[in-house]
């Protein structure tokens, strides 16, 4: 996980569990075999906030219809630290279309690979 974040709505930074004592560690893989034995998570995983958002800078910006909103989820280190380890254990069961080839690790990095992305996404449409 990346150091110096932003800390979620718990105000648990990465630099807390990356310096935690071990049995902060020991207690969550306790939580995390747990919350796949009932296969549920706290909901506070998933929380977010909603942020309007100008969509006509020159428009009238008293006017209600001129927002739109984007949800930002402030996700939690310790929510990060278990979608991490669900995709080290069970990654490879996940398929990903072609067509989906934006949001494949390394792939459509235009400062690496303009060329093969502009090709892909021409044989896509």
């Amino acid at each position: 996980m990346k150091k110096c974040k932003a800390p979620g709505t718990d105000s648990i930074e990465t630099e807390h569990l990356r310096y935690a004592h071990p049995l902060v560690i020991i207690q969550l893989c306790i939580l995390f075999n747990i919350m796949l034995k009932h296969g549920t998570v706290p909901t506070l995983f998933s929380m977010g906030v909603i942020v309007p958002v100008v969509r006509d800078k020159h428009g009238d910006i008293t006017d209600i219809s001129n927002y739109g909103g984007i949800y930002i989820t402030l996700s939690l280190c310790i929510s990060k630290l278990f979608d991490k380890c669900l995709l080290m254990k069970f990654g490879h069961l996940f398929a990903i279309s072609p067509l989906q080839f934006g949001f494949q690790r390394l792939l459509c990095q235009w400062t690496l690979h303009s060329k093969s992305c502009y090709a892909r996404c021409k044989q896509s449409i």
